[in-house]
């Protein structure tokens, strides 16, 4: 359904591409669609395909971070519910031959189990959540068990986090959200006065008055950097012995192959860099943070963001989008181009055959 010739081509080809004036369009190897999301895009794809078109069909949250990708199941169908949507379909009455999808984010614990009692049937429901989600899971109830506070590396509000810390706050006797390193050395100085002053977030915390009591053990979302999470680990391991903290490493596998591919691309020298995704695409702006650090970087959601004279890209540390002019002058040799995990090769495709043009 989102697949494209030209991204195929380059796969195969080596991920070179030249313009028409001489610039040297590169593509890492692993670009577009992860395997979780092709998988949930294909089991969604098959329903429409073998369900009537007046059966209801309703997606319960966005099925990825990529507004086209959405938008073109809702042209084809499907009704896209917010959480809120959602809780409230559950005070209903239940309907026969209504199916439910779960996106590949999956869901709150408690709306999920709202699911399982509001279905008639269990082959009502489409499960499209990411196997790499529904693994933190399992551990985070297995680590909870074993009397572990859970530390959660993540961003909070994605729908990712907001399904793991449903899951801490059930399983574990204590935890805690750490955006990022700063929060990490701000969550360690609230620690030492056992978070009475109200110097960390309170809606970050799960019983924080048993923190200091427990062993921690570091999650992390599957789409962080991992560079940041080694380092958020180290620093929480200074304030720790050995046997009162871990970090198991729950980053995908296909998140660190496309910031692995992205690092040695960006290294091997680009004059510009384009970053490919939804503005609301964790593993997107995490591999935009990296590219950046390697040289002038943009941030675009699709083809129709450039021009020849002009690009109208996204900045993530004031979450604005800007216009500028002359962003090809000079015309550069070699031009990376990075594309997140919830990014179809439709979308990268079209972007690369436009600026095949230039």
């Amino acid at each position: 359904m989102f697949s494209d010739n030209t991204v195929s081509q380059l796969r195969r080809e080596g991920g070179v591409l030249s313009s028409r004036s001489g610039m040297s369009l590169r593509l890492p190897p692993a670009a577009g669609f992860c395997q979780g999301v092709a998988s949930a895009i294909a089991k969604l794809g098959a329903l429409l395909e073998e369900s009537k078109p007046e059966q209801r069909k309703l997606l319960l949250g966005e099925m990825i971070h990529n507004e086209s990708v959405n938008q073109e199941f809702v042209r084809r169908g499907i009704t896209l519910l917010s959480e809120e949507q959602s809780a409230a379909l559950f005070t209903e009455a239940a309907e026969a031959e209504t199916k439910y999808i779960i996106p590949a984010f999956g869901l709150s614990l408690e709306l999920e189990e709202a699911l399982r009692r509001h279905a008639l049937r269990p082959e009502q429901i489409l499960d499209c959540s990411c196997p790499n989600v529904r693994r933190i899971w399992q551990q985070v109830e297995r680590l909870g068990a074993a009397g572990q506070a859970l530390l959660l590396h993540g961003s909070p509000g994605h729908q990712e986090v907001l399904g793991i810390w449903s899951r801490v706050r059930r399983h574990a006797q204590a935890g805690a959200v750490l955006p990022d390193l700063d929060a990490a050395q701000k969550f360690l100085l609230a620690a030492v006065s056992g978070f009475q002053d109200g110097d960390y977030p309170a809606e970050l915390l799960w019983q924080p008055e048993k923190l200091a009591s427990l062993p921690w053990t570091l999650l992390n979302q599957t789409t962080v950097l991992r560079s940041d999470c080694r380092r958020l680990a180290e620093l929480l391991a200074q304030t720790r012995s050995k046997e009162r903290f871990t970090w198991v490493d729950s980053t995908c596998s296909a998140t660190r192959q496309r910031q692995e591919q992205a690092e040695l691309l960006c290294q091997q020298g680009c004059d510009l860099i384009l970053v490919v995704g939804s503005p609301s695409s964790s593993n997107t702006n995490k591999l935009y943070l990296l590219a950046a650090k390697h040289g002038k970087t943009f941030f675009v959601g699709s083809d129709k963001d450039i021009e020849p004279n002009c690009i109208r890209h996204y900045l993530p540390a004031s979450k604005e989008w800007r216009y500028e002019a002359d962003w090809l002058q000079g015309k550069p040799d070699k031009v990376c181009i990075l594309s997140g995990a919830s990014c179809p090769d439709s979308l990268l495709g079209a972007l690369i055959r436009k600026l095949a043009e230039y």
